[in-house]
């Protein structure tokens, strides 16, 4: 939510259906496969 909020919109929702427009993907399952990629440091 405070993302959503940061980059000027309404609500939660609404960040997360333009999210999905953009990237094809909800901002949960794009967090997952970023992580998933990450190296081990």
């Amino acid at each position: 939510p405070a993302i959503a909020a940061a980059c000027g919109f309404a609500d939660q929702s609404h960040f997360t259906r333009a999210f999905s427009r953009h990237t094809g993907t909800t901002p949960g399952q794009w967090r997952r496969q970023k992580r998933a990629g990450a190296l081990p440091l």
